[in-house]
């Protein structure tokens, strides 16, 4: 990538603080250290799909139409590799410190999500009985987990791989599915 569209793409994206989060959590997750920071800007940009992702998020939930055609207009030239293709994230809010890792095949759909929130590859956050999750702070959802319904997860839980969450989780849990059980042999 052209490190004067990264420019052009990091002034319109420095401006926000949540973004200035989400690419603080990136570049210490990475490792990034004493770099300024367009330089961690750059190297999450450059090199994580899932990163351009989360900022193409939060540049059209800005509702400018001005900042997203420009957005959309430097990252044409790599549209074909630019984001995750089967990433969907249809939430209004979700606060800053967002960290997608492998985001593929991934769908989230919530009422909101607080900081610092970190997801996996494979995961359904959706709807079922009740409606939408609406999901806490500091909240971790690992690979191939399923939260689904009008649940509330509260702050600090770890969802373990695996997991099909249909119930809310109180604050300062870790929830796992139970081990996969035999119901019926031939």
């Amino acid at each position: 990538m052209d490190k004067e569209i990264i420019q052009q793409i990091y002034e319109i994206y420095e401006s926000e603080a949540y973004i200035k989060q989400d690419m603080t959590r990136w570049a210490n997750r990475l490792r990034i250290q004493d770099s300024q920071d367009f330089e961690k800007f750059e190297r999450c940009f450059k090199t994580r799909q899932e990163f351009r992702s989360i900022v193409n998020y939060r540049i059209s939930r800005w509702g400018d139409t001005h900042l997203i055609q420009k957005f959309n207009s430097l990252m044409s030239k790599y549209a074909s590799f630019a984001f995750v293709q089967n990433l969907y994230l249809s939430c209004k809010d979700i606060g800053p410190g967002l960290y997608i890792e492998h985001g593929f095949s991934t769908i989230i759909f919530a009422k909101e999500i607080g900081e610092n929130f970190h997801i996996n590859q494979c995961v359904t956050i959706g709807s079922g009985k009740g409606g939408i999750p609406k999901i806490g702070d500091k909240v971790s959802i690992h690979c191939n987990s399923v939260v689904i319904g009008g649940i509330e997860i509260g702050n600090n839980v770890t969802v373990a791989a695996g997991s099909t969450l249909v119930d809310s989780v109180p604050s300062n849990s870790v929830v796992a599915s139970p081990k996969a059980t035999i119901v019926r042999q031939k």
